[in-house]
This record gives structure tokens, C-alpha cells and sequence, in this order.
């Protein structure tokens, strides 16, 4: 008798399972809104400020370089220079940036022509 309830109790929570899992994987998704400010030059900043970490801003800038996105870029390190000197960093670290910087605005130009 003892055994019964226990596969009764096992497949109910299977089927709650199941019923869980199938609204996690498609009601859910559904129902969360596309945010298509992500994907302009805004929101991708918007969300480029929340990292603390120049060397990590570096290295998207480089991922974006390799795409010939030089604005983009470019704005990732004006966003790591601005996190080295709110932090007041050496002046060797802040150089390379800043040359980084430059080279990624004339490139910019170069592409404009």
C-alpha cells in the first residue's frame, strides 16, 4: 500500500515537472519583450559602462577592431581611459590607451574616404 503512494506522489511530480519545464522553455521566452535598444550605439555603451575593467574594455575594442568597427572600439577605450583616471592610474598605463585611442580615430577616418 505504502509502495503505491509512493508511485503516485513519484508521477505527479514528474508530470508537474514536465509542465514546469515546458513554461520555462516556451511561455517564459515568449513573454519577455525584445530589447532593441541593446543594439544601438547607446545601449551598447549602457551596457559597456557596467564593466570595471579596462583590461576586458581592451580587449572588446580589439574584437571590434578586428571587425572594422573603429567607432565602436573607440568608444570602448574612451571608456577604459575614463576608468583609469577615476581610479588615478600611472601615466604609462593611461599612454597606452590613449595611443590605442588614436590610432582607432584614424582609422576611422581612413575608412570614411
Amino acid at each position: 500500500m505504502e509502495l503505491e503512494n509512493v508511485s503516485k506522489s513519484l508521477t505527479n511530480f514528474t508530470l508537474k515537472a514536465v509542465v514546469v519545464t515546458v513554461c520555462i522553455a516556451f511561455l517564459i521566452p515568449s513573454l519577455i519583450p525584445e530589447f532593441k535598444w541593446v543594439k544601438t550605439l547607446q545601449g551598447k555603451l549602457i551596457i559597456a559602462s557596467f564593466i570595471q575593467n579596462p583590461s576586458v574594455l581592451w580587449k572588446l575594442a580589439e574584437q571590434q577592431e578586428a571587425e572594422k568597427k573603429y567607432k565602436d572600439a573607440a568608444n570602448l577605450i574612451d571608456l577604459a581611459i575614463g576608468l583609469l583616471e577615476m581610479n588615478c592610474s600611472a601615466s604609462q598605463s593611461l599612454l597606452k590607451y590613449q595611443k590605442k585611442r588614436d590610432y582607432l580615430h584614424l582609422m576611422m577616418e581612413k575608412n570614411k574616404k
